[in-house]
């Protein structure tokens, strides 16, 4: 089993670092459907594991984002192309129990790699193991117990750790006891576990249940076992007027999406337009100034590195004044 280089010293989450930032990405999926116009059948990025070409079109999406953020001298989480890669998502693309295993292994293997290239001393690289929702979109509001999320998700929370992970993301979730079952899955597993929220244009999860009782419900059930808590998949404007509150201190982390068309929306977006992500980076000023400890900023919904460059300056900027 590998030894992860900083699960039990996340530099995000530490006070030394306390005066970097630290970029992830802008939507794995997405990019590799809009820009580099690859099949992605179910949303699977691990799939593009299985070919050279997939490989390439991944290296070359996570270099990106490792140039921008050595460029801005902050630090960077890369997620591994796991989002789809558990039980359910595996067997309709055909996947035995054995290759699920391989592609979860696989796609830490691939960001272990690029780390032993690419990091420095300004930007150190945190391998997070990313880990999505049992259900589709369509079955976003479906009823799943904190029990049963946590007997589907251990198996993948366990191949991510023995791959070498720093921690697992349960990212994009759409209810409160799905993120509660990753939690505890990774507390047996003695994994560290962010947990990010996807939140629509009623400022609440899919489920209808507001952010904040989201994080004070999963924070209740689980001893605060979540590292920190992400806004996923949000417009700036549909969050800005519930952060309110103690609970967004726990807040950390934000991947923010330009177009509010609700939780398809890269679907429905174009390749960004130049000049796009300023605008982008001017509505998430605020969010910025709401949440002090958010440490972590990225996109979703088809938005590139170049938005999550933009974001970046605003949050330097705040930091400085």
């Amino acid at each position: 089993m590998y030894v992860a280089k900083y699960r039990t010293r996340l530099p995000q989450c530490s006070d030394a670092e306390a005066e970097r930032m630290f970029l992830t990405d802008g939507g794995l999926e997405a990019a590799m459907i809009l820009r580099e116009r690859l099949d992605l059948p179910e949303l699977a990025a691990f799939h593009l594991l299985q070919t050279n070409d997939g490989r390439a079109a991944l290296l070359r999406y996570f270099r990106a984002h490792v140039d921008l953020a050595r460029a801005q001298g902050a630090g960077l989480v890369l997620e591994s192309a796991t989002w789809r890669a558990s039980r359910d998502w595996a067997r309709r693309l055909g996947y035995s129990p054995a290759a699920l295993l391989a592609a979860n292994t696989n796609a830490v293997e691939l960001l272990l790699q690029l780390r032993r290239w690419e990091e420095t001393r300004s930007t150190p690289i945190v391998i997070s193991g990313s880990i999505g929702p049992r259900s589709g979109e369509e079955d976003a509001g479906s009823y799943q117990s904190a029990d049963t999320a946590q007997g589907y998700h251990t198996d993948q929370v366990r191949a991510l750790r023995r791959a070498g992970a720093d921690l697992v993301t349960g990212a994009a979730l759409p209810r409160v006891e799905e993120a509660i079952g990753i939690v505890r899955a990774a507390q047996t597993e003695d994994m560290p576990v962010v947990i990010s929220f996807t939140v629509g244009a009623d400022g609440c999860l899919p489920s209808g249940m507001t952010l904040g009782e989201a994080v004070r419900r999963c924070d209740a059930a689980t001893e605060a076992g979540a590292v920190y808590y992400m806004v996923d998949c949000a417009h700036p404007a549909h969050v800005v007027d519930a952060l309110s509150g103690s609970w967004t201190a726990r807040i950390g982390g934000l991947r923010a999406k330009v177009a509010p068309q609700g939780q398809a929306g890269f679907r429905l977006a174009a390749v960004p337009e130049a000049g796009e992500p300023e605008a982008f980076a001017d509505v998430c000023r605020r969010l910025v100034e709401l949440l002090p400890r958010l440490r972590v900023i990225g996109g979703r919904c088809g938005r590139d590195h170049r938005h999550i460059g933009e974001i970046g300056n605003v949050f330097l900027r705040n930091c400085a004044a």
